[in-house]
């Protein structure tokens, strides 16, 4: 994940009225980000449900082992 959509979902998890107004037009809030197609496509879709499972999870997971591969 990009350090970019890492931020953002952060973001959206942790500031309510932040994620109010990505909620209600997300393309505009992600105009100004550097992303790919990709990952734009994505963060237009997301379920705010979902961002807030992904925040409890992030803290509750361990994060991954620093000899995992992905993570060179």
């Amino acid at each position: 994940m990009s350090p970019e959509v890492q931020t953002l979902l952060t973001r959206l998890a942790r500031e309510p009225d932040y994620a109010d107004a990505f909620f209600a037009d997300p393309d505009a809030a992600l105009r100004d980000l550097d992303l790919s197609d990709e990952d734009r496509s994505a963060l237009t879709q997301l379920d705010r449900d979902a961002v807030l499972f992904l925040d409890v999870a992030d803290e509750v997971e361990p994060q991954i082992a620093s000899e995992h591969p992905s993570r060179a």
